[in-house]
């Protein structure tokens, strides 16, 4: 519930700069945002459907518990993919460097897009099958682990890459093959901004996939399905991913600068209410103060 305002939040203001960042970056993030926040809304119902809280048959309680949790696990899996896709967006960016900024190029985040989910839904469909085999949680533990490491390997050599040719135009070495521009040593800085941030939320992501990884496996490999200590380390794991995404959510709001405006936003809202409130006893004052002094006056001049 933490994070459901904070994405919001967060893809208005995606869908409203072009400056932050480029296009394809900006749908990459809020198709992952927007399918994170389905599977927080999907775990809500399944927890009142559970309850009871939203009555109806035991049959189509069942089925409809079923569904959400189906789509609570499907949605939650572009979490594993959601880093990822931002690099690879920016292997295209160092690849494309030239014109990146120009051109739109719409299909590499269609692209990444419909990449991402067909590997959120492996990891779905591997999840599923974890239950009944080993097997399949080593897959699982397999494909996290090298798509961390893919990930961080990759963003941290185009920073590297990005970093050393901007220096070599900045200083004029020669190292560099590629011709010179303002236009390109623009670019070349947008990249090196935005690849420095991944490589920042590339080290958080591993750790976060580490830890998450563990609670997941642990639940199914040294306890049954059913053993009270699996349902907790799975309630564990449930609110670890809440609450991480809740603070990456709030986090890029605020690195975004738009956390800081809507708080000035609410601020300044809270003065004028308050300052209007004042404002009539104010008005009251100088209007007692005025008929005052023209009774005295009337009464100073009277016969």
């Amino acid at each position: 519930m933490i994070s459901l305002p904070g994405v919001v939040l967060v893809v208005r203001a995606l869908g409203k700069s072009v400056q932050l960042f480029h296009g394809n970056l900006i749908r990459i993030m809020q198709v992952h945002l927007i399918a994170v926040t389905v599977s927080q809304i999907s775990r809500i119902s399944a927890v009142l459907y559970e309850t009871k809280i939203i009555g109806g048959s035991e049959d189509s309680i069942n089925a409809l518990v079923f569904v959400t949790v189906a789509i609570r696990f499907a949605s939650l899996c572009s979490l594993m993919t959601m880093i990822p896709a931002m690099i690879t967006e920016r292997i295209f960016a160092s690849r494309f460097i030239s014109d990146y900024e120009k051109l739109p190029r719409r299909w590499i985040s269609a692209l990444i897009n419909s990449t991402a989910i067909v590997l959120a839904a492996s990891y779905y469909a591997l999840s599923m099958l974890a239950c009944l085999s080993t097997f399949y949680i080593v897959g699982i533990v397999v494909l996290s682990v090298s798509i961390m490491s893919l990930s961080s390997v990759a963003i941290a050599m185009v920073y590297r890459c990005d970093v050393a040719i901007l220096r070599d135009l900045a200083n004029k070495t020669g190292v560099s093959q590629t011709t010179y521009t303002l236009s390109l040593k623009f670019q070349l800085q947008e990249n090196v901004r935005v690849t420095k941030l991944l490589v920042v939320l590339s080290m958080c992501y591993s750790v976060w996939g580490f830890f998450g990884t563990c609670l997941c496996g642990l639940a199914f490999v040294l306890f049954d399905g059913t053993h009270p200590a699996a349902h907790l380390l799975y309630a564990l794991f449930n609110d670890y991913v809440a609450l991480s995404f809740a603070i990456f959510v709030w986090w890029l709001l605020s690195a975004i600068g738009d956390l800081r405006r809507i708080l000035n936003t609410c601020f300044f809202c809270y003065c004028l209410l308050k300052k209007d409130v004042k404002r009539p006893n104010a008005v009251r004052q100088s209007v007692h103060r005025i008929d005052d002094y023209f009774c005295r006056l009337n009464s100073a001049w009277a016969p």
